[in-house]
């Protein structure tokens, strides 16, 4: 049996490819629900999270800081059982959306996705694991939708004035009113 390098001290203190991806927002209220599937998921290919805890923050920020809300249980199962994150048994409680092949922690596995993907980069085997739950998803093209993508309250956005507003609600009815 192949050996693993599960030690947390070795794992965060390296510098990974990921270590400066920002966690971008999901939340399912913005898109259309399809399918639930039971499937894998390249961890390489996580964008983001639901979990406002760590939305905007970049992986290796959250490796660093040890900000990880409870890693106990996983770095103790990761040492217990690394070939947990190799096999294709079905992996409860891990969840992902997935929209236009972009992938978000959804409703569980934030800890999971971090310290797997940690743990197969650093060991140099492939980010993908098995049997986890997939939600897919579409953007809904709606007007709130449109205006919300437009507008942030963190003012690194545009905050255009009423009359675009109103222009483009104007736009949105005409386009409604074609199709």
């Amino acid at each position: 049996m192949r050996r693993y390098e599960t030690e947390a001290v070795e794992l965060f203190k390296s510098n990974y490819s990921f270590s400066v991806q920002t966690l971008m927002k999901f939340d399912e209220n913005q898109y259309k629900k399809l399918k639930t599937t039971v499937g894998s998921v390249d961890l390489k290919d996580v964008v983001g999270t639901d979990n406002g805890n760590y939305i905007g923050r970049r992986w290796g920020e959250i490796l660093e800081k040890g900000e990880l809300q409870h890693p106990h249980k996983c770095l103790r199962e990761l040492a217990e059982n690394p070939e947990y994150y190799l096999s294709n048994d079905k992996k409860e409680g891990w969840y992902f959306a997935c929209v236009r092949d972009r992938y978000y922690v959804n409703g569980g596995g934030n800890h999971r996705t971090l310290i797997g993907r940690a743990f197969l980069e650093f060991n140099d085997l492939p980010t993908v694991i098995h049997n986890v739950t997939i939600e897919h998803y579409e953007e809904e093209l709606s007007a709130k939708s449109i205006l919300d993508s437009i507008h942030t309250d963190d003012n690194e956005g545009v905050n255009p004035s009423p009359f675009i507003w109103v222009g483009f609600a104007c736009f949105i009815a005409v386009v409604w009113l074609i199709l």
